[in-house]
């Protein structure tokens, strides 16, 4: 694994976010060529950090599309393109919707389906786990699944409209 996917993949299994001691302890790597490898890895939008005193602590962005969504004036645009095609939402892999057209973000994706478990069948789920488009109908409605990928082909995030 590269210097880069591997200090990704660290990064992305800290929880509380990862100081640049702790990324260069575990890639072996010295302070100043690991503060590089963290700049190319925030320049292509894989990582963010929020300084915390005196340190950078490292997190991993979400799928940029989540990012370009905080701007207020771009979702707008993006809520009335999705309107036409339906409910669409953006989907974690904890199955909680991000950002939704319809205003539910932070709800379960079955949730909004109205069920109490994940769907039978559920195509998000077969998309985070095979890495391509996923359709079903549930309860009448046509589900499509669409893996949104990292640029090392990981699958981050499902965008799933709901006809």
């Amino acid at each position: 694994m590269s210097v880069e996917g591997n200090a990704l993949e660290f990064i992305r299994e800290a929880e509380q976010g990862a100081t640049l001691q702790e990324v260069c302890s575990h890639c072996g790597l010295e302070r100043h060529t690991m503060t590089k490898y963290l700049e190319s890895l925030r320049s292509k939008g894989s990582v963010t950090f929020k300084q915390v005193g005196m340190s950078k602590v490292w997190f991993p962005t979400k799928h940029p599309l989540i990012e370009v969504l905080k701007n207020r004036d771009i979702a707008s645009g993006i809520k009335s393109i999705a309107d036409t095609a339906g409910n669409v939402a953006i989907v974690n892999k904890e199955f909680k919707v991000e950002w939704s057209n319809k205003g539910k973000p932070n709800k379960a994706c079955h949730e909004i389906m109205g069920h109490q478990d994940k769907c039978k069948n559920c195509p998000a789920h077969k998309a985070f786990s095979t890495g391509k488009s996923q359709s079903v109908t549930i309860k009448g409605q046509k589900v499509v699944a669409h893996p949104l990928k990292d640029e090392e082909g990981n699958v981050v995030s499902i965008v799933e409209v709901r006809k």
